[in-house]
């Protein structure tokens, strides 16, 4: 995305995978076919439409947690004015590496489980996981 706004032309394959929320997906692809923008992609769309929803995005090691964080999802926050006005700014949101909760109090804790083991997730009550390079 590298700070630009995200555009679907010549993407219509993600679409589906996207607004897609079953109970259980797994993408298993090759390398670089967009699966951290397509999973910072779903977890906005989750987090903007289900007010008060929790959920959990973990990484092997917790550098590849933050770079996802600072790369993937607060990029897409902050270049929509639309998301930008409605969901980040406000009484309730607080954009930080570790948590993500936005004005409507969808809330997505970072996590990595390399080191820590599962101690890092453990206790965290969510409505939807996200598992990256499992």
């Amino acid at each position: 995305m590298k700070g630009d706004k995200y555009d679907f032309e010549g993407k219509d394959y993600l679409k589906p995978i996207i607004n897609l929320m079953p109970p259980k997906m797994l993408l298993k692809t090759g390398r670089q076919v967009e699966k951290s923008t397509t999973v910072s992609n779903k977890i906005t769309a989750q987090m903007i439409s289900n007010p008060k929803m929790r959920m959990t995005y973990i990484a092997p090691i917790w550098k590849q947690t933050e770079v996802f964080v600072k790369d993937r999802l607060h990029p897409l926050l902050n270049t929509s004015p639309f998301i930008k006005e409605y969901y980040v700014e406000g009484e309730h949101a607080a954009i930080k590496v570790e948590q993500i909760t936005l004005a409507n109090m969808a809330t997505c804790f970072m996590r990595s489980t390399f080191g820590t083991g599962t101690d890092s997730i453990r206790g965290l009550s969510n409505d939807a996981i996200f598992y990256d390079e499992i």
